[in-house]
């Protein structure tokens, strides 16, 4: 999902979740120092003892109640809980796969509606107190494990952090947020376009529709995932679900994969060479019919190109780029 905005709190910070349905806040106050009143020595020991005395105590009383809420609190949108990284395995120079899961008891009264496709997870480097948001690549199990393919980026904190962590560690995380809302019967044709770990959301949306046996959704989906080299695919728990779903519903789910080049030996006869562009998107989108949404996932700059920059505070921004150039009213873009 998409690369929303980083937040730092240090004094006083607001946490937003879905556009401010969820906030919680959280203070730090610093102590002021006796030089700033004019006071004798005697009186100022005694003002220095109370107000020790009373910040110690305020202090210990609010970290015992938050720690009672860390431990015994579900997961929800307005504050952390831990999680336990259960494994963390290196899929390329710059990626890994990581398994974080929270107490099953965490998420047993956790309404479904919370966990309906697309939603994240927001993680918090307990270092230098920053968050991003997260997709998982499934539905969270019953036993609260979710399954995570995150990239490290030279100026991404949170990223480059979890990439340190080790199976055993514990990391705090608040959600699920929702990052867009599928609904069934909504849509004829839904055309997703990925980018690098953007594929994340997608790949949440069609397992949770295509790992049901019993059933079979309406709607035609079309998958166009672009990546720099074959050296940055996504790891075969991502390509072999893709792989299977497409070839039992080859009427509801087609799969393309770009890459700039191809490098090394790789045994992909369905590669194709080259980046998605106003002609690949043209072409798709003559193919659809109908109610058709477009729903674009990567990095800043191809979004841009693709969809135009999003506005401020994650707001979806005026279309344009690609997309912008090709939209005759047929169809609708969101981007994630």
């Amino acid at each position: 999902m998409s690369f929303l905005s980083l937040r730092r709190y240090r004094h006083l910070q607001t946490l937003t979740l879905c556009r401010g349905k969820y906030t919680c806040r959280a203070s730090i106050r610093e102590t002021d120092s006796g030089e700033r009143y004019n006071l004798s020595n005697n009186k100022r020991k005694w003002y220095t003892l109370g107000a020790v005395t009373t910040s110690a105590l305020g202090f210990w009383a609010w970290k015992g109640n938050n720690s009672r809420q860390q431990a015994l609190g579900p997961l929800a949108p307005n504050y952390f809980i831990p999680a336990v990284l259960t494994s963390s395995e290196k899929t390329s120079e710059n990626t890994r796969l990581l398994r974080l899961a929270v107490p099953p008891d965490s998420i047993s009264g956790v309404s479904n509606a919370f966990f309906r496709p697309i939603w994240s997870i927001y993680v918090k480097d307990s270092d230098i107190q920053v968050e991003r948001p997260y997709t998982p690549l499934e539905a969270i199990s019953s036993g609260g494990e979710m399954t995570f393919w995150i990239k490290k980026y030279e100026n991404g904190e949170v990223g480059r952090w979890l990439h340190r962590r080790t199976p055993g560690e514990k990391i705090e995380i608040r959600g699920p947020g929702q990052t867009w809302a599928w609904q069934d019967d909504t849509w004829d044709n839904v055309v997703m376009v990925a980018g690098g770990t953007g594929i994340a959301p997608f790949h949440q949306l069609l397992h949770i529709l295509f790992s049901n046996p019993t059933k079979t959704p309406k709607t035609k989906f079309t998958l166009l995932h672009s990546y720099r080299s074959s050296e940055e695919l996504p790891p075969p728990v991502i390509l072999d679900n893709l792989s299977t779903w497409k070839n039992k519903n080859p009427q509801n789910l087609h799969v393309h994969t770009f890459v700039d080049s191809r490098d090394g030996e790789l045994e992909k006869d369905e590669l194709i060479i080259g980046r998605i562009n106003k002609d690949v998107l043209k072409s798709t989108l003559r193919n659809t019919g109908g109610r058709t949404i477009v729903l674009v996932c990567g990095p800043d700059p191809m979004i841009n190109a693709l969809a135009g920059p999003k506005g401020r505070n994650e707001s979806q921004g005026p279309l344009g780029g690609a997309l912008g150039s090709l939209n005759d009213g047929t169809f609708q873009v969101w981007k994630l």
